[in-house]
């Protein structure tokens, strides 16, 4: 078949934009962290609101894509020691703004579990496991502050021995005075990637109206395919731009 009927082209544009907006935002960051102003960026409501939504928007496709790769756990291996990279690269140069496990551990690590487990899950009919995936995101995305449960119904306060352990915080369990500059933890963000992979059966063009299918922006899509290229080169690239205009 041609391309333009098997791919789902938009997804690689929502991608492409998406990471347009990543660089964006960490642009702004990276002024506010290295090269403070008057005026912190990243604090202003919108800006946060437009990271959260592209952020979110992120590991759903993600999570949409596990259905179009041949081997996730060898993709979420793959992208696990480019995060671990990036771990050693900012305890090295930045080690104020070391990464932890941020949202490249996320992604890797999902694959992984997502991979291991796709046999089972795909058992699972796609509307119900979308139901409980979005439920389940819900009911946990308190958990860095030691609740979880579905607001206003009602909340439950975690036991607080939960969060004194050093070794807890890939799971949402950070104790107290942990810092990471990236963080996602697997609580509650691999059952918004659950959301995504749950999506992922309805996203063939087969089933999608032909608008998805179709190439839009050939530009957005290229980007979209470079996504991981893009991220792990444009911090680089940022700051030494900035420092470059800086001493300038």
């Amino acid at each position: 078949m041609e391309e333009q009927r098997v791919r789902v082209h938009l997804i690689d544009e929502l991608r492409g934009l998406l990471i347009i907006i990543i660089v964006l935002y960490h642009l702004l960051y990276d002024i506010d962290v290295f090269f403070p102003s008057n005026r912190p960026w990243t604090a202003i409501p919108l800006v946060e609101a437009i990271r959260l939504t592209a952020a979110c928007s992120f590991i759903v496709i993600a999570g949409i894509s596990c259905h179009f790769t041949r081997s996730n756990i060898r993709r979420g291996i793959k992208t696990l020691l480019w995060a671990l990279l990036i771990t050693l690269t900012t305890a090295v140069l930045v080690p104020e703004q070391m990464i932890w496990f941020g949202i490249l551990h996320l992604l890797g690590s999902c694959m992984v579990l997502y991979g291991a487990t796709f046999s089972v899950l795909k058992k699972i009919k796609p509307m119900i496991g979308l139901v409980i995936s979005l439920l389940l995101f819900l009911f946990t995305y308190r958990i860095f502050h030691g609740v979880v449960g579905w607001v206003p119904l009602f909340e439950i306060h975690l036991p607080q021995g939960l969060y004194t352990k050093d070794f807890l915080f890939p799971l949402g369990f950070a104790k107290e005075g942990f810092f990471s500059s990236d963080y996602y933890p697997l609580l509650p963000w691999m059952f918004l990637f659950g959301v995504g992979f749950f999506l992922g059966p309805f996203f063939t063009c087969s089933k999608l109206p032909r608008f998805f299918c179709i190439k839009h922006v050939k530009n957005l899509g290229v980007l979209g395919k470079k996504t991981l290229m893009i991220y792990l080169l444009h911090q680089p690239i940022l700051y030494t731009t900035l420092w470059l205009i800086s001493k300038v």
